[in-house]
């Protein structure tokens, strides 16, 4: 793996300063990142299938919606699991997230078996997230994502 050739790739488009800024405003901004999932879908869709190493450019908004959709969509399916166990904790998720030492000095042996157990499987959520991503950008099928045997 080399490192500086794979970033390289960003700055040898003569426009990549201006995508890269669309791109990062659109993560920044929580309905809009949905296009910047597109985009990411496109140029590895682009990498694998083509040997491309351009950066994609921003149009076919629809289309760059619509796979940014689909990426939002698995990112929620493998976050689901972890995220129920979260909701069995004593109070919500909601609580939790703001004020994380008010729950845990309330948990009982339970409750932290719960947390520690939701800990495990969002680990595990994020380790086989980024490989269906890319299973599903070079595919384009949403099943791909949830196929661990690919």
């Amino acid at each position: 793996m080399n490192i500086q050739r794979d970033f390289s790739v960003i700055f040898k488009n003569k426009e990549w300063v201006k995508k890269t800024l669309i791109g990062g405003a659109f993560l920044m901004v929580p309905p809009f990142f949905i296009f910047s999932f597109g985009f990411i879908a496109r140029f590895i869709y682009n990498r694998l299938e083509t040997g491309n190493k351009e950066l994609p450019s921003w149009n076919s908004w629809s289309s760059l919606f619509f796979k940014g959709i689909e990426w939002g969509l698995i990112i929620l399916l493998y976050f689901a699991v972890p995220l129920l166990f979260l909701s069995l904790l004593p109070e919500s998720i909601f609580v939790f997230l703001v004020n994380p030492k008010y729950v845990i000095s309330n948990l009982n042996t339970g409750g932290f078996f719960i947390l520690y157990f939701f800990a495990l499987l969002g680990f595990i959520a994020m380790f086989f997230l980024p490989m269906a991503l890319i299973l599903f950008s070079d595919s384009g099928s949403f099943l791909d994502a949830v196929r661990f045997k690919k």
